[in-house]
Order: structure tokens, then C-alpha cells, then sequence
């Protein structure tokens, strides 16, 4: 079998298992299930860190109960240096599973997976062509013998 036919055949399989694990590193599930149930709620300032992706970590209330969550103020629109513990954020939680929450809009999380999901199969297909042309070319050139 030719490497164009292995490259041709393995392509589907690269790309199957690379969209996999970017789907789950990019927790896209997540983010669409956060997106499509989400319900707007505020949450209280417990602590920022400024070396963890500058990140402002909160507490809100669902029913009841306290949960907890993390995000970037810039994602709400508001300055991470003016923010301190105590003061009130807005956040959106996931009415199907309260535990999951983000400040700000959840569409910007699932945008910014489904942007890199886009970019990883523009990636890969990249990779497989120029492999692919690669391969032709060499398999073209090997075909051609000189006669003196």
C-alpha cells in the first residue's frame, strides 16, 4: 500500500481522536450545556489571583446552596485590579447543574472551543496534505529513470 493510501486511510482516524480530546480539553460540552440552560445570577468576590490567569474566584447561591466558581473579569466586561473580595459580580450558572458557572456570558467559552475546535481540524488537515503532496511528489520523482 502506498504512503498516499495510508495518509488517505489514517486522516479520518487523526482527525476523530484530535476533535476528541480538544472537545474535552476545551470542555465543549460543558460550555454548550452552560450556554444553552444558562440562568443569570450574582456572585460574591471570595479571593483574585493574579498569577493564575489573573482569575477571581466566587460564591453564589442556588436554591439554597452555595456553590463556587472561577473566571476572568475581563469576561464580564469589569477591571481585575478594581475588583476586591466582597463585592458583587455578575454570573451565569447552569440551571441544569449548578455547579457550573462562569462570570459574564457563557457564549464567549463556547465560542472561544468551537474557534480552536476549528483551528485544530484546520491544523491537522494542513498537516495531512502537505504530507500528502509530499509523498506524490516523491512517488512522481522515483518514477522517472534516466536513459543514456
Amino acid at each position: 500500500m502506498s504512503k498516499v493510501k495510508k495518509l488517505l486511510i489514517g486522516y479520518p482516524l487523526v482527525v476523530f481522536l484530535t476533535t476528541l480530546m480538544c472537545t474535552i480539553v476545551f470542555q465543549i460540552p460543558t460550555a454548550y450545556s452552560l450556554a444553552a440552560n444558562a440562568r443569570s445570577s450574582t456572585g460574591i468576590v471570595k479571593s483574585k489571583d493574579r498569577i493564575q490567569h489573573r482569575t477571581i474566584y466566587f460564591e453564589y447561591q442556588v436554591d439554597g446552596t452555595s456553590y463556587t466558581g472561577a473566571g476572568g473579569a475581563e469576561d464580564a466586561g469589569l477591571n481585575f485590579d478594581t475588583i476586591e473580595p466582597g463585592e458583587s459580580v455578575p454570573i451565569t450558572y447552569d440551571n441544569s447543574q449548578h455547579s457550573s458557572s462562569v462570570i459574564g456570558q457563557p457564549d464567549k467559552n463556547l465560542a472561544a472551543g468551537l474557534r480552536l475546535l476549528v483551528v485544530q481540524f484546520v491544523a491537522v488537515t494542513s498537516v495531512f496534505l502537505f504530507l500528502i503532496l509530499k509523498n506524490r511528489r516523491h512517488s512522481i520523482g522515483s518514477g522517472f529513470h534516466e536513459s543514456t
